[in-house]
């Protein structure tokens, strides 16, 4: 829809080498004025920063080592700030914008709208997540998260058809 209305699109993600940069040496890996720029020098809070370790741990299968979840928990952030960073250009530049983006980074209580709420309170951000349907969850509520605050983490979920998926952790063992 985005593209057939012609609408202008904007890179918005971190470079590669960047990213793994990150992930690898954490705060450390970027200098101070832009974690200062971004709001990455804003912490989370306690339960948001255990919810995103539990994640990261969980999303690599429990195979990561320990010390290496605080820097990739970082670099999820940083990605998170840097796509609330073009976001807020492409509104500058258009007076509004659409980020299409992964639900982990549709999340208001960590993800990119919690950033673009950092930097520019009087924007009005709206998430929305893409949810697929699972056989016998009927209950609208039981498919967006809660934030450490008890809050959905989205403003509207649409649902979609369940697609096949494989088993990721299933291959990650493979390839150690």
């Amino acid at each position: 829809a985005a593209i057939e209305s012609r609408f202008p699109l904007y890179a918005g993600d971190v470079p590669r080498e960047t990213m793994m940069k990150v992930a690898k040496q954490g705060p450390e890996a970027l200098p101070a004025d832009e974690r200062a720029r971004l709001k990455l020098d804003v912490r989370l809070g306690d339960a948001n920063d255990a919810a995103s370790l539990a994640e990261i741990e969980e999303s690599h299968c429990g195979l990561m080592p320990k010390e290496a979840l605080k820097p990739m928990a970082f670099a999820q952030r940083y990605r998170d700030a840097h796509l609330a960073d073009a976001t807020l250009m492409a509104a500058e530049k258009n007076g509004s914008a659409i980020l299409i983006t992964g639900n982990e980074h549709a999340r208001t209580d960590r993800g990119v709208p919690w950033y673009i709420r950092q930097r520019a309170p009087e924007k009005k951000v709206i998430s929305v997540m893409l949810m697929e349907v699972e056989e016998g969850k009927t209950n609208p509520e039981d498919y967006v998260g809660k934030g450490p605050d008890g809050k959905p983490v989205a403003d509207y979920i649409i649902f979609t058809p369940a697609a096949p998926h494989e088993d990721e952790c299933a291959k990650m063992r493979k390839r150690m």
